[in-house]
């Protein structure tokens, strides 16, 4: 398994493994855009901005329409969150 961190902390934070998974995204747009050309998840941990950016997440809806989210049903605000800032709902998963 293949891990690349982006960023970790309270500025933002943002793990990328395999290429084509993305564990949270709490970072500006800009420094996680040539990562997502390649990914097909995003896995958000918890609803706090350094793990999930609106404004990235607006980006990401825009620019990659096609990418999943999943995040804990636990957390229900997330889903508020990426519904709107344009995330399709057929591209939001909830787990246990």
């Amino acid at each position: 398994m293949k891990f690349n961190i982006i960023g970790t902390g309270s500025s933002g934070n943002c793990i990328i493994v395999n290429d084509n998974i993305m564990l949270d995204c709490g970072l500006s747009y800009s420094k996680i855009k040539k990562y997502l050309k390649n990914i097909k998840l995003i896995f958000i941990s918890h609803r706090h901005t350094d793990h999930l950016n609106p404004t990235t997440i607006k980006q990401i809806a825009y620019n990659y329409p096609t990418i999943k989210f999943v995040f804990n049903k636990k957390d229900n605000e997330i889903m508020e969150i990426l519904y709107t800032n344009g995330i399709n709902v057929k591209n939001i998963y909830a787990t246990n």
